[in-house]
């Protein structure tokens, strides 16, 4: 719901915030403005339109939350749209919390003094770094399958069921008895052994404790996943 009330970014009040946006009544005006943008504007490099939908968005401010992770969403779903991507993996959100103070002070001083230029140049590096870092994790995560193949076939297990159930644990971390099954095309007591293998051999950890209807977590690529996307 678009906010009825002002609101602020940083700070505990309108008195010390860092940013105040527009008031509420002018608030659908804007997003109108917004919208047309971006469906008609169709000769400035996707990128650069994707930082200007970003930036005006966050200054419009236009929910009393929520407002970050929308914006942030918006450059996934316009680069897709306009077909640079073809899913919405571009997930800027680390650069801007790793440089949360700049980002703020980009915004504002695109709004106040129209410095267009110094916040195109801030979001253009953090598309350079998240897609560097995006490359590098699909490295990883590459080799991390590989390696877990060679273990598998090396020290057997789970024989032929074994490699498909890898197959399974790189699209679906959290598995079930009832996963290995449908995916390996085996029945859930066989299932139940081959994830029990793969427990004793420290490839997946049960998490929840339970006696029936347990969940097996691929620790390894949880990891990974964690290493490379922390703020």
């Amino acid at each position: 719901m678009i906010r009825p009330i002002q609101n602020q970014i940083g700070g505990d009040s309108l008195y010390n915030a860092r940013y105040i946006p527009p008031p509420q009544e002018n608030v659908r005006f804007l997003l109108n403005n917004l919208e047309k943008f971006i469906a008609k504007e169709k000769t400035i490099p996707p990128l650069i339109i994707s930082a200007l939908i970003h930036g005006q968005f966050e200054m419009i401010h236009p929910f009393l939350d929520g407002n970050g992770r929308i914006g942030r969403l918006f450059i996934s779903l316009y680069l897709c749209w306009r077909e640079i991507i073809a899913t919405p993996t571009l997930n800027i959100s680390y650069y801007l919390k790793r440089n949360r103070s700049v980002y703020y002070d980009q915004l504002s001083a695109l709004e106040k003094k129209g410095e267009l230029e110094g916040w195109l140049k801030f979001f253009l590096q953090g598309v350079i770094e998240v897609s560097t870092d995006s490359h590098l994790l699909v490295k990883k995560i590459i080799t991390l399958e590989r390696e877990l193949v060679k273990r598998v076939i090396y020290e057997n297990i789970g024989g032929i069921h074994g490699a498909r159930m890898i197959e399974l644990l790189f699209m679906k971390t959290l598995v079930t008895s009832a996963d290995i099954s449908s995916h390996c095309g085996v029945s859930i007591q066989t299932a139940n052994t081959l994830v029990r293998k793969f427990e004793e051999a420290g490839i997946v950890k049960e998490v929840t404790g339970w006696k029936r209807n347990r969940k097996y977590l691929y620790t390894d690529y949880v990891k990974v996943i964690a290493e490379e996307t922390s703020p």
